[in-house]
C-alpha cells in the first residue's frame, strides 16, 4: 500500500510511505517501519461488506521538515482515514490536518 501526503500550508514537505498491509476476516493491518521507530506507522480498521472502511493511523513522526508545525522526530501521529475497497484495490483519504491519499492493491 501507499500513503502519499502533499506539502502542507505551513511549509512541511510532502512524503510517501510504501509498506505492506494484510486483510484477514475483514480487518486491515498495515505496518510502516518497526513500531516506535522514527518514523513509523500502524494502520488498522475493519472493511465493511459494502467495501467502506474507517481506518486509524498511529505512529511516530520522522524528520521535522516533513511534519506539520515542525513537530520533533518521534512525536505521536494519529489520524483517521475514510476508504473504499472493491475487487483487488482500494483508495482512501486522510480526514485531518493535511491532504493525504492512500492506495491499496492486492499482489
Amino acid at each position: 500500500m501507499v500513503v502519499e501526503c502533499a506539502a502542507s500550508a505551513d511549509g512541511a514537505k510532502g512524503y510517501r510511505w510504501v509498506f505492506p498491509a494484510t486483510v484477514r476476516n475483514g480487518e486491515l493491518v498495515g505496518v510502516y517501519n518497526q513500531p516506535n521507530r522514527v518514523p513509523s506507522g500502524h494502520l488498522v480498521g475493519r472493511i465493511g461488506q459494502d467495501g467502506s472502511a474507517h481506518l486509524t493511523m498511529t505512529g511516530r513522526t520522522g524528520d521535522p521538515a516533513y511534519t506539520i508545525n515542525r513537530a520533533p522526530g518521534g512525536s505521536p501521529i494519529r489520524y483517521s482515514v475514510t476508504a473504499h475497497f472493491s475487487g483487488d484495490s482500494g483508495s482512501g483519504t486522510r480526514n485531518e490536518q493535511r491532504s493525504c491519499s492512500l492506495a491499496f492493491s492486492r499482489s
